[in-house]
């Protein structure tokens, strides 16, 4: 704590780029959310409307995983794996609930939430690619192998 009373971890990740993109990632869901969710009122009654937002859940749970994995598990000797994790979440746990819930007969398959899982699956995905991308390391380490060729210096 600081001698104002406030917390130094908690002031910094209110600051934090993670914590903005999260917040860019939930209000661009929810943005999307408004007109998939009258459409699908509009088709199924509310059912629909549960279908749309069941859909929307799962696929900003998935993507905000990502994000918080992407931002946590970078660097040069964790950044392979970082990324295999958040896709594992990315595309996981939508395939999964698309599985689980989407294909069986019943009253969410008849208000089409595999449609609806595959359509929030792609607003996810390209919203949340470019905010991962702030995370990821552009400047590989200096190194004389990385160098490239040796310049040539004038002989005096």
């Amino acid at each position: 704590m600081n001698s104002d009373g406030t917390n130094n971890s908690l002031v910094g990740f209110l600051r934090s780029p993670l914590l903005r993109s999260c917040v860019i990632l939930t209000g661009v869901m929810a943005l999307a959310c408004l007109p998939i969710s009258l459409f699908s009122y509009w088709q199924h009654q509310w059912l629909g409307v549960g279908a749309s937002l069941l859909a929307a859940g799962v696929c900003w749970l998935a993507a905000t995983a990502a994000l918080v994995i992407t931002a946590t598990l970078r660097g040069p000797e964790a950044a392979v794996q970082g990324m295999l994790l958040a896709m594992l979440f990315r595309l996981g746990l939508p395939m999964a609930a698309a599985l689980l819930l989407g294909t069986q007969r019943g009253p969410l398959s008849e208000a089409n939430l595999l449609i609806l899982i595959l359509v929030y699956y792609l607003i996810a995905l390209a919203t949340e690619t470019p905010l991962a991308l702030r995370f990821v390391n552009h400047n590989p380490p200096a190194s004389s192998s990385d160098a490239g060729p040796a310049k040539p210096t004038k002989a005096s």
